[in-house]
């Protein structure tokens, strides 16, 4: 089932549970949530973290994203949508996978992004040492460690993939993308929000945690 004719299907479920509960999202729960998906395509893998439900298939080329007001009180998808905003102004938005929103149920908005290959927490152990063996050839343990520093929230970050990313993208863009982090508290970047699309290092959860 492609992603366009399971959000048609999914809108439908949805939007009858909220009518019934006075569309109020903070009836949805990670249970409900990964039912209802199951009920239109079992093939829809289900995961959730503190801030999101997230939808996947493995025939589909982006992710859907929902806020979990059952856990937290902002609405992080439009948080991290501002931040993609934010980061194309400043010209450093291709570490950060696109987020849009494509639909609103019952004033309940869902998002799609872009899926990534693989996060840092699921990347094999040998491919994580092939780039930590070629990010040291190239630079010197000192730099990486400076600009690894100037990150916002920065001890929780992969240092393997950050030193990949200063390769990557260059000096330039990493203290542009230092600020940014900064200045709008960035943080939570830990390995399960990182990874990389094919060889190119992004970030696919950049809302910041703030609850």
């Amino acid at each position: 089932m492609t992603l366009e004719k399971f959000l048609g299907k999914f809108a439908i479920v949805l939007g009858d549970f909220l009518r019934e509960n006075d569309n109020n999202p903070e009836c949805l729960y990670d249970g409900l949530i990964e039912e209802m998906a199951e009920q239109i395509d079992r093939d829809v893998y289900f995961s959730c973290g503190e801030t999101r439900f997230v939808l996947c298939h493995p025939k589909w080329d982006k992710v859907i994203k929902m806020n979990r007001f059952d856990n937290v009180s902002r609405d992080y998808n439009a948080l991290e949508l501002d931040h993609y905003e934010r980061a194309v102004e400043l010209g450093i938005d291709r570490i950060f996978l696109p987020i849009e929103c494509v639909l609103t149920v019952c004033g309940y908005d869902i998002y799609v992004q872009t899926k990534y290959t693989t996060s840092v927490c699921d990347q094999r152990y040998k491919d994580s040492r092939k780039i930590a063996e070629q990010v040291n050839e190239l630079y010197s343990q000192r730099i990486c460690n400076k600009a690894y520093n100037r990150m916002y929230d920065a001890g929780r970050i992969d240092r393997v993939w950050h030193a990949r990313a200063y390769q990557i993208y260059g000096k330039q863009f990493m203290k542009t993308l230092e600020k940014f982090t900064r200045e709008l508290h960035i943080g939570d970047l830990h390995r399960h929000n990182i990874g990389y699309l094919g060889k190119q290092p992004i970030i696919l959860d950049y809302a910041g945690y703030f609850d």
